[in-house]
């Protein structure tokens, strides 16, 4: 009778007879390498190749981007912080910003045309997640004046 004998991470997880090993319910502890030694009556028969499990779940937004408000010339960052690795889309009115693919959005110079709502899609080989929206308001930096009316002292 053969006896396989697995181990995870160096150390033994199972001891049957059963040719198979079924991970039900995969969780981030589940990750590991894995392999086999196969035993007969006489002794190590053979032992398998080691195998590298890798658990990847769904992107998890763990810090929000925030609004921003700015006047026109000044710099403005929006950030999002993810867990794992993942690839990032940065949309501005809900389209897509070439080249805004970093979990870091900057403009060095910004314009009355940044101000807007903007959203990051963060995305990995198991989904994908956005976050919330947030604004962007760029001021002018001449002062606004409404209707004045100067009068002069009598």
């Amino acid at each position: 009778m053969e006896w396989l004998t697995r181990y995870k991470d160096g150390a033994v997880i199972a001891r049957t007879a059963s040719n198979a090993l079924t991970v039900k319910n995969v969780s981030a502890s589940d990750a590991g390498r894995y392999s086999v030694h196969v035993r007969g009556l006489c002794g190590l028969v053979a032992q398998g190749q080691e195998v590298t499990l890798s658990v990847v779940k769904k992107p998890v937004i763990i810090e929000q981007p925030r609004n921003v408000l700015r006047r026109e010339g000044q710099p403005f960052t929006l950030n999002v912080v993810a867990d794992g690795q993942a690839s990032y889309q940065w949309h501005k009115n809900s389209q897509p910003i070439n080249g805004a693919t970093s979990a870091e959005y900057r403009v060095d110079n910004a314009t009355i045309a940044h101000s807007g709502s903007y959203s990051v899609v963060v995305t990995n080989s198991c989904g994908s997640i956005v976050s919330r929206n947030v604004r962007v308001l760029v001021s002018s930096t001449a002062p606004m004046f409404g209707n004045l009316e100067f009068a002069t002292p009598r």
